[in-house]
């Protein structure tokens, strides 16, 4: 009674529904049956309504739902034997399966072995023994029966797959497809055996089905306008509907794009246009009702049971994003990016590991042990008292793990070694052990200095494949309306395009590859000024090759919103010699302006090629996107592993971002530089070591901000060196003089100021000037 009282009833619903929707199902076999036993290809005989059961009993239908239809099917014709044929031939059909039901299992997909022909030769048989048995012996019956079996048999296996796909399926496959455009043909040739309305129920379908397809593209429509009139004429209609509804699909299909009353108007005028100047009032014409009625169905039918019929009948592809592609491809290599990263991190720690050296504790014990083990006053000397031999020892010990030489015996004070009974013995006993001790204190610290410039390299590579991993998976968009509006300015302009694509990522870019043709510089350069004028967005050109041999692409990159004009003078100290400073301006790809000098120590080539080396290695990681505090870095270590001797150089830097007028300075050794706005001077000090002194450098990033107008002065220390006496307050005073000159006027007058003070050159002399300009842009 309790566990009665506690159970909860199910809703109504929850029962209704699935017994509801089971009848519904168990009805529409039922109706299919009765229509295929109706139909007749040749003779009197049905082949359509076997193949149906045997591919229905493939696909688990209900056999008592099948043999209903059937029965159905039968009767509505007649009593007589040859009437109860189809009825028959599907008792046969159910007779073959049961044993298969019986005796065999379906597989993983439910399946059963053979099915397709099996369900072929169950079909057959079940059509041909009757047929076989009602021939009386003539041939033409005798023909008629292994014809219709034939047909039963090739019909099955095709039915099997229409049958089996199920309505919340998006997509088939190409013979579900054909497996469904089958069974449809079938159905109009059933549907006009029906009695009475049979004609205008086969017309119906037929517009129907033509109107549905047609919505899918002109070609369509016309295709099944004349697969739907063949199924007719099979049935016994008119040959001539093809005809008449393959264009009326064909014009139906040409304003699909309209709204569906439109395209149903157009299809019932092609079918007027045909009665008036093509095959006549009576030949080929669709009757007015079932054809109004079809175009009314089609009208009515939900958008979503349209789009599904639509995708079902046509070769629909899933629709490829190439944003998607191009994120999932930028993720992937960013998670690569990260595991390599990892890897750097797990070196670098590898790397930095501690000196293996003993410990004080266990130096001192080894040393008690073989200076004074055995000895007769060990007592007084390590348990009493007097802490003379703990002093000792610490203090040898002290020295040998600092580094320092180990003090011999007679070198100690007397007050440690008066009381120690083997104080002529510390020599031969202990000096061997602290020496070499002391040389593995030299050694283990060197590997560590090694070890520690390698894990300090890893780290910084760890830290950049961090960032450039971090950069991939940001995300990237392509923008179509950028890229239509693009391709057809450049058509107007002559230069139509094969392939355009706008990327929108953290700047804009334009890939373009022409028609026919390669990209020279010129036409680069006009495609440039014209997108720039026509989008809005300043646009600087690049060529580079394409994906396949022969392919040339235009990149045009978004330009940042200032430029820059550079000049540099520069003068050896020797004119026999090159010039021992370096340097280099230019502005990246990327929108960045790169200024750099270095100044080798001394003067001649061994100068020049140390700053060259230099320069070349902060050009390269600069423009590589690495941090400047670690490019310089880096260069500092391969500029001590490169040299073996005492070979220093400087190195000013000044990256400036054109897109926002940051500038960076970074300065190692390197004199002070100048910022010359319209009124006032920024002075960026200058200082620190040179690289290649010490293993690590400590760099200080100066920043400022830079306007259209401003000049950036650099120069090495020939030209005023602040450690000489008056130098930096001279040049102070001449740097308004040059504010308004161009750059390259500037940097040669103050190379020309500097030789009229000092009256000849006494150090390699270098000046880099850099003006800073708005780019001109017409904004529409």
């Amino acid at each position: 009674m309790l566990r009665s009282a506690g159970r909860q009833r199910a809703p109504l619903s929850a029962s209704l529904v699935p017994a509801l929707r089971r009848v519904g199902v168990w009805t529409l076999q039922c109706a299919a049956l009765c229509l295929m036993s109706r139909a007749r290809l040749v003779g009197e005989l049905a082949p359509f309504a076997p193949a149906c059961m045997a591919a229905g009993l493939m696909c688990r239908f209900s056999p008592i739902a099948m043999l209903l239809g059937s029965a159905l099917g039968s009767l509505m014709t007649g009593y007589t034997l040859l009437d109860l044929l189809p009825l028959i031939s599907c008792a046969l059909t159910g007779l073959f399966f049961l044993p298969l039901h019986l005796f065999s299992r379906r597989d993983r997909d439910g399946l059963y072995p053979m099915q397709d022909f099996l369900a072929g030769a169950m079909a057959g048989l079940s059509i041909l023994l009757p047929g076989l048995m009602l021939s009386g012996g003539l041939m033409y019956n005798v023909l008629t029966a292994f014809l219709s079996g034939a047909t039963a048999a090739l019909l099955s296996p095709a039915l099997i797959s229409a049958l089996g796909v199920r309505l919340h399926r998006r997509l088939l496959m190409p013979d579900e497809q054909l497996s469904l455009a089958l069974l449809m043909l079938l159905a109009l040739i059933s549907l006009r055996a029906v009695p009475y309305a049979g004609g205008r129920l086969a017309v119906f379908a037929a517009v129907f089905f033509t109107l549905c397809l047609s919505s899918a593209g002109a070609g369509m429509g016309a295709m099944c306008g004349v697969a739907c009139g063949a199924a007719l004429a099979l049935g016994g209609s008119d040959p001539f509907l093809g005809a008449t509804l393959s264009l009326c699909g064909l014009l139906a299909g040409c304003v699909r794009m309209l709204p569906r009353p439109v395209s149903a108007l157009t299809f019932c005028l092609g079918s007027l246009l045909t009665v008036s100047w093509g095959l006549g009032y009576t030949i080929g014409a669709l009757e007015t009702g079932p054809m109004l009625t079809g175009a009314a169905a089609y009208c009515l039918l939900p958008d979503k049971r349209l789009q599904k019929l639509r995708g079902w009948m046509q070769p629909m592809r899933p629709q490829a994003n190439p944003e998607r592609m191009a994120v999932r491809m930028r993720r992937s290599a960013g998670r690569q990016l990260e595991d390599l990263s990892e890897v750097f991190g797990e070196l670098a720690d590898g790397y930095h590991a501690e000196p293996a050296l003993p410990g004080e504790q266990q130096l001192i014990s080894s040393l008690r042990s073989a200076l004074c083990e055995g000895c007769e006053g060990y007592a007084a000397c390590w348990q009493g008292d007097q802490a003379q031999a703990g002093r000792l020892m610490c203090r040898l010990a002290a020295q040998a793990l600092s580094g320092q030489a180990v003090t011999p015996a007679g070198e100690l004070p007397p007050d440690l070694v008066r009381h120690c009974r083997r104080s002529t013995q510390i020599d031969r006993r202990l000096l061997p052990r602290l020496n070499a001790l002391s040389d593995l204190r030299r050694q283990e610290v060197k590997r560590g200095e090694a070890r520690g410039l390698l894990s300090r390299q890893f780290r910084q590579a760890q830290q950049q494949l961090m960032t450039l991993a971090t950069r991939l998976k940001s995300p990237c968009c392509l923008d179509g309306q950028y890229a239509s509006l693009a391709a057809a300015a450049l058509d107007r302009a002559g230069l139509p395009v094969k392939e355009l694509i706008a990327v929108v990522d953290d700047k804009f870019e334009i890939i373009a590859v022409l028609e026919g043709r390669v990209w020279s510089a010129a036409a680069a350069r006009q495609a440039a000024a014209l997108l720039t004028d026509e989008l809005g967005i300043p646009l600087s050109p690049a060529l580079s090759k394409g994906r396949v041999p022969g392919e040339c692409e235009l990149h045009l990159l978004q330009a940042p919103a200032l430029t820059a004009a550079v000049g540099s003078a520069s003068c050896s100290a020797n004119p026999a010699q090159p010039c021992g400073d370096s340097s280099f301006a230019r502005v990246l790809p990327d929108g960045r302006l790169l200024m750099a000098i270095s100044d080798g120590m001394g003067n001649g080539e061994r100068a020049a090629a140390e700053s060259r080396k230099c320069i070349s290695l902060l050009r390269k990681f600069v423009g590589a996107g690495i941090d400047r505090e670690a490019a310089l870095s880096a260069v500092n270590s391969l500029m001590m592993l490169r040299s073996g001797e005492d070979m220093f150089t400087t190195a000013d830097l000044c990256v400036t971002d054109l897109h926002s007028g940051a500038a960076a300075f970074s300065k190692l050794g390197a004199c002070s530089s100048y910022l010359l706005h319209e009124r006032r001077i920024t002075k960026i000090p200058g200082g620190r070591l040179p690289l290649g002194v010490l293993d690590q450098v400590e760099t200080e990033a100066f920043r400022a901000e830079v306007y259209p107008g401003d000049l950036i002065i650099m120069f090495s220390d020939g030209i005023a060196d602040e450690l000489r006496a008056g130098d930096a307050e001279w040049l102070e005073k001449q740097l308004p003089s040059v504010r308004r000159m161009s750059p390259e006027q500037a940097a040669q007058r103050l190379m020309e100021l500097a030789l009229e003070r000092k009256g000849s050159v006494h150090d390699d002399m270098t000046v880099i000037a850099a003006r800073i300009l708005a780019r001109p842009i017409r904004k529409i």
